[in-house]
């Protein structure tokens, strides 16, 4: 699997479960193997199997990522809850929870959860963003802003991250230094998804000042 070649991982897989078909960490690694070959019904079928036979936190963390990506993020919470009663202080179990939560609108819900995840991971450029996000979704853009900052002061020059702050700028009605933020989205990455129609927003509002 770590070498991207799922289908032959999976005739592996095959070949151990001939012979020890009750084998819960194999019938995980063909559901997770499944999964990076996107076929999700698959992936949740052997998932399924595998806790059928063994409380197994691989399972459950692995059936809730294919639940969330298929949009299923009830369900997915449920999964992830089950993951932590095995390993609680598990990071990617708790920022995956954290990320349901908000993908459902649950956005306090949520920024409790990525901070639980900050706890083990203070540094993780992506918590510190997606709480910044679940602000803003709260209409706390001032809070957003001081989240950004923190991640800004491990990758300065993160396009998601100005982005993210120019957004929280322009809600604040600061418009000068949006402008700033975005001008160095554009510099940094030309083609950034809506970078040009944000600038186009911020330069009607200067306009009219």
């Amino acid at each position: 699997i770590e070498l991207g070649k799922y289908g032959l991982a999976i005739e592996c897989f095959d070949y151990a479960l001939a012979i020890t078909p009750m084998d819960s960490h194999v019938l995980t690694q063909k559901g997770w193997a499944f999964h990076k070959l996107g076929k999700f019904k698959d992936a949740l079928e052997y998932l399924d199997r595998a806790i059928e036979i063994d409380f197994d936190f691989d399972a459950f963390h692995y059936r809730g990522i294919v639940l969330h990506e298929l949009g299923k993020y009830d369900a997915a919470i449920e999964c992830y809850d089950r993951a932590l009663e095995i390993k609680p202080d598990d990071f990617f179990s708790l920022y995956s929870k954290a990320n349901a939560l908000a993908e459902s609108g649950k956005h306090e819900d949520a920024i409790l959860y990525f901070h639980k995840a900050l706890e083990i991971n203070p540094s993780n450029v992506d918590t510190l963003n997606n709480i910044g996000v679940s602000l803003e979704c709260l209409g706390k853009h001032e809070d957003a802003i001081m989240f950004y900052d923190k991640a800004f002061s491990i990758v300065p020059n993160d396009a998601k991250l100005l982005f993210n702050k120019a957004g929280a700028l322009f809600d604040l009605k600061k418009f000068t230094e949006a402008k700033s933020m975005i001008t160095k989205v554009l510099q940094i990455e030309p083609d950034y998804t809506g970078a040009t129609e944000l600038l186009e927003q911020i330069n009607k509002q200067l306009s009219i000042k």
